[in-house]
């Protein structure tokens, strides 16, 4: 069963890898042309400028549009993404139930009323531990192993998407930039005519 879900896991890790560096190799397509020195603080927004800058204005359109689409979700993504979310909750309610039930069974081995009678006491909590023990210790044993590796996957899934946004983000950015740039510079040779 932890194998099952090890390998689950280690999929779905591969999977949102593979994901993000497609959507990365698509959006520096324009930066391969650019050979130049780049800025000593930024220069991978350096050289998104530069490359953006040197398109030509139907290059530049087309790229624009390119990456305008990247940010968007696609349904599987989008699928993948609430799946996670619910398995998540999931996934912390049974941990959480787990943790209540363990409590539970403490503070009832600690109640005197109980220890007033040991032999009574012996007997009812062997019952309880023993009825709990063979009705779920495997089935719990697994859905904390489901709980765990949901986890998992769920903190891969938000850092991927995370990580995807904020790279796209950066181009959506410079592409605003030296679009309000070229606007700027036609506003002007046409004033100037």
């Amino acid at each position: 069963m932890i194998l099952t879900f090890s390998i689950i896991v280690i999929l779905h890790l591969i999977f949102e890898i593979v994901f993000t560096i497609r959507k990365a190799k698509k959006l520096n397509k324009p930066m391969q042309k650019i050979h130049t020195q780049t800025s000593k603080y930024y220069n991978d927004i350096h050289k998104q400028y530069l490359a953006y800058k040197h398109l030509t204005p139907e290059e530049f359109r087309i790229v624009k549009l390119g990456v305008r689409a990247l940010s968007q979700t696609s349904p599987f993504e989008k699928m993948m993404d609430v799946f996670t979310k619910i398995l998540f909750t999931t996934g912390l309610t049974l941990m959480t139930l787990t943790l209540a039930t363990s409590s539970t069974i403490l503070s009832l081995l600690n109640n005197e009323k109980f220890i007033d009678d040991k032999t009574k006491w012996k007997e009812n909590v062997q019952e309880i531990v023993t009825t709990i023990g063979n009705s779920s210790s495997d089935g719990f044993e697994k859905l904390l192993t489901l709980a765990a590796a949901v986890t998992l996957m769920t903190i891969f899934h938000i850092c991927a998407t995370q990580m995807k946004n904020d790279y796209i983000s950066q181009h959506l950015v410079v592409i605003d930039e030296v679009e309000k740039e070229r606007n700027l510079e036609t506003e002007r040779t046409q004033s100037t005519i």
